[in-house]
């Protein structure tokens, strides 16, 4: 059985701007957190919170396309 997939620009829709930029910067540029929180003014604990949530809502996307049958 063929599963569908969604590619990662679509599930990363489904994060807000923030969580999808923070999301990216960390696992595919591979910027450490303390680093984009340097680079965005901000807690490193609202980075990492904020990719929680981010992967939170991406995981969304994929809901029931991976449930066995």
């Amino acid at each position: 059985q063929a599963y569908r997939y969604r590619p990662l620009p679509v599930a990363l829709a489904h994060a807000t701007p923030t969580q999808a930029r923070r999301v990216h910067a960390y696992y595919i540029a591979g910027i450490k957190q303390p680093e984009i929180s340097r680079r965005e003014g901000v807690h490193s604990s609202k980075v990492s919170v904020s990719i929680r949530r981010g992967l939170r809502n991406m995981r969304r996307c994929y809901d029931g396309l991976f449930q066995k049958e």
